[in-house]
């Protein structure tokens, strides 16, 4: 009895460290970020604009196309519905699924490793290294969460938790679809190593796991349109150039280590070692995803796990003979870390976060920047070119005519879509890339109503002739330009891009009009 007691007592005390850690880098990484604002980024908005799109009663793949699974968005508003439709509340809200990927990080470590410090260590290079770079809204955020939840519930024995396991997967795969295929191939590995070579044992869990996961998919199409798997099945298929070309992007030193550390990995792990195992599936899934799109640095989940393996290695290996594999870990610790630090901590005691491309030392400082919360309240601590605001203004004018305006918003500013200016084609893209969103059928649609001018306006944001995936705008303005009944008002409304400090030219938000509608509105509304 007092044996049992003085463990209880440690098991507390455990618990009440382990916790406190925990609690102090959670409220770390919010203080960091609470006063922190976002200079405007098309893919930050991709989340913001699905959402608001939910909130208008459209429904994605009958209204909306997108490559990416609805539950990314259905999960963040749930929450916005909750505490309130703001950018605020959206950037708290990946805060908060941070501080639950940490939770999950911290479980898989508990359970496999036996040195607190060591876990500690881990948790404090995965928040300050990896987590502090997804502050910001990206649909990758949730599917990587869930893919770590899945791997913590698929080492259970209990059936219950298997088919847990299976929910997470199934919710994994309507997030984002290759992550779900990913990790599923990935978990099977798992349940049939973990096995014990019992052939009936491996098949009644992946049957429970393999259900569960069909399920949640089954509710999925269910709830969507019976088209939906076409839909999807177009969508994941579109991108077959884009994806080989990512693929071969891909192969670098980096990569390389980790595929080979992951082989080795896979290799130890086929002897029982669980923590090698899992760190193994997890680099794979990520070198995996990494190959499907994304930022680059939301496929980083694994650098939780190397810090355990390192310690296993001193434990039971001989250092000697696993230098090799030693100073690979020591690479792929260390590389994404600096990678990251510079990308994270650059930015860290400035007023604005930084997006992807653009560095704070490149931002041409001609441009005036202002909080976008100024003429869109809801995107408070949004930062981008005043003269945005001058857009609102001018479509607010239109909107008093009471006419519905057919309007093509082929711009980052995807937010413009859920004023109530005007009613959104069906479908239409959530947001404009070639080989991702946008099908050759979409394209022959649109140029047939560009060129028959049934649009009353469009609005086009010029995109560098370099930039490949984006080369369909392009392409419509000149159409819209050789377009005689369409004409140009204004060009002087500054894209996201020209915030660069060398911009490329024509970098600006062109704006066309049917003559059509001159018999509507005067000179100064358009103006």
């Amino acid at each position: 009895m007092l044996k049992l007691l003085l463990k209880m007592n440690t098991s507390k005390k455990i618990f009440l460290e382990d916790f406190t850690v925990i609690i102090i880098i959670c409220l770390s990484l919010f203080s960091i970020f609470h006063f922190k604002e976002f200079l405007i980024y098309r893919d930050f908005l991709i989340i913001w604009d699905g959402i608001q799109e939910i909130r208008g009663g459209r429904s994605f793949y009958e209204n909306i196309i997108i490559p990416i699974g609805a539950f990314t968005f259905h999960f963040t508003y749930v929450f916005l519905e909750i505490f309130g439709n703001s950018w605020y509340v959206l950037q708290i809200s990946q805060i908060f699924l941070n501080c639950i990927m940490l939770i999950t990080a911290y479980l898989i470590l508990r359970k496999h490793e036996n040195n607190k410090y060591v876990t500690y260590i881990a948790l404090i290079i995965f928040a300050f290294i990896y987590l502090i770079l997804l502050n910001h809204p990206w649909y990758n955020n949730l599917a990587a969460l869930l893919t770590l939840i899945v791997f913590y519930f698929i080492d259970f024995k209990s059936k219950t938790i298997i088919i847990l396991a299976g929910v997470m997967n199934g919710l994994l795969f309507i997030t984002k679809y290759d992550f779900g295929a990913y990790t599923f191939m990935a978990a099977t590995i798992y349940l049939f190593i973990n096995s014990n070579k019992s052939f009936i044992g491996f098949f009644k869990r992946f049957l429970l796991f393999t259900s569960a996961t069909c399920l949640i998919i089954s509710i999925e199409y269910m709830f969507y349109s019976k088209e939906i798997i076409d839909e999807i099945l177009k969508l994941v298929f579109l991108n077959a150039d884009s994806r080989s070309y990512r693929f071969f992007e891909s192969i670098n030193f980096l990569n390389i280590c980790k595929f080979y550390l992951a082989l080795w990995c896979l290799f130890y792990g086929w002897g029982g070692n669980k923590i090698f195992l899992l760190a193994g599936l997890i680099m794979l899934v990520s070198l995996l995803s990494d190959l499907t799109g994304g930022i680059f640095y939301t496929h980083y989940y694994y650098l939780f796990i190397l810090p355990s393996m390192l310690n296993q290695i001193r434990l039971k290996h001989n250092l000697r003979k696993h230098f090799l594999i030693n100073s690979l870990l020591v690479i792929i610790i260390i590389l994404p870390s600096m990678r990251l630090a510079f990308f994270s901590y650059e930015n860290l005691f400035k007023d604005f976060a930084d997006q992807e491309y653009f560095n704070y030392r490149d931002l041409n400082t001609e441009i005036e920047i202002i909080d976008l919360g100024e003429c869109f309240p809801e995107l408070k601590r949004l930062l981008g070119p005043a003269n945005i605001c001058s857009l609102k203004s001018r479509l607010d004018k239109l909107a008093k005519l009471n006419k519905q305006i057919k309007i093509l918003n082929l711009t980052q500013l995807g937010f413009l879509d859920n004023q109530k200016y005007y009613e959104k084609d069906s479908p239409l893209p959530l947001w404009w890339k070639n080989g991702v969103t946008i099908s050759k059928s979409l394209e022959t649609e649109l140029i047939s109503k560009v060129q028959s001018s049934y649009y009353d306006l469009v609005l086009i944001e010029y995109v560098d002739k370099g930039i490949s995936s984006h080369a369909f705008r392009n392409s419509l303005k000149k159409i819209a330009d050789d377009n005689k009944e369409l004409e140009l008002i204004v060009s002087d409304i500054y894209s996201p891009t020209c915030l660069k400090k060398k911009p490329i030219s024509n970098c600006g938000i062109y704006i066309y009009y049917s003559k059509g509608l001159t018999s509507l509105v005067n000179e100064e509304v358009l103006q």
